[in-house]
């Protein structure tokens, strides 16, 4: 079992402090086991691989959230909410940052934000399903890097490494714009990036980006610059 990451799995182990699965984050003390009967060490046994193939059915996806047009931050909560609801659990959630467009400057400034999501989904189900939550908020047909209602991209996936017609996973791009990597490395600035094998915190060192990146503050609307 070493090779899915779980810590002290087996008879012998069973009297350390924790027995989880590192790399998705679930830990749970063993005391919890025996205060709610499962004493026996075969049943911890089955208790844990019932759990573990449950978690190893789901994926962790981190996405990016923009808008640059109507009321900025009301469109992210609207696309945060359909998202819990056609996509997966949202573990975690970065600040709001103000970002200066990127590609095209001549556009309002883009509220970003980035989430990580738990889902049962695989990743072209997920593309599936935020290209249609985008179109549901109101985005529109447009060339790139034009001004838009919201947009949602799929950063990463766990340690996946996709390249298909339509869908690259990790994202191509990201690792060259501060909008999605300052909100990335809030959330996950140890994060692993599968291709280039450093961490969120190292590619943002490495970027050179010059594109302002400031905490949104809703009582101060303008610009900064």
């Amino acid at each position: 079992m070493a090779h899915l990451g779980v810590a002290h799995l087996g008879v012998a182990h069973l009297g350390v402090a924790h027995l989880g699965v590192p790399h998705l984050g679930w830990e749970v003390p063993l005391s919890v086991l025996y205060l709610n009967g499962i004493a026996n060490p075969s049943h911890q046994i089955i208790f844990y691989l019932s759990v573990l193939i449950i978690l190893m059915s789901t994926y962790t996806y981190h996405l990016s959230l923009g808008s640059n047009l109507g009321d900025r931050a009301t469109q992210l909560s609207k696309a945060r909410d359909l998202i819990s609801t056609e996509v997966g659990s949202i573990m975690t959630e970065s600040s709001i940052y103000e970002t200066q467009p990127w590609g095209m400057e001549d556009q309002p400034w883009f509220l970003n934000q980035v989430i990580a999501v738990q889902s049962e989904l695989d990743p072209s189900d997920v593309l599936s399903r935020i290209k249609k939550i985008e179109i549901q908020l109101g985005r529109l047909p447009a060339e790139k890097w034009h001004a838009r209602h919201i947009d949602i991209d799929i950063l990463l996936s766990d340690d996946k490494v996709i390249e298909e017609k339509d869908l690259i996973i990790p994202h191509l791009h990201f690792h060259e714009r501060n909008f999605t990597l300052v909100p990335l490395m809030e959330i996950a600035g140890q994060l692993m990036h599968p291709v280039f094998q450093k961490t969120i915190e190292e590619l943002y060192e490495e970027c050179r980006d010059t594109g302002e990146v400031y905490i949104f503050n809703a009582d101060e609307q303008d610009n900064p610059l």
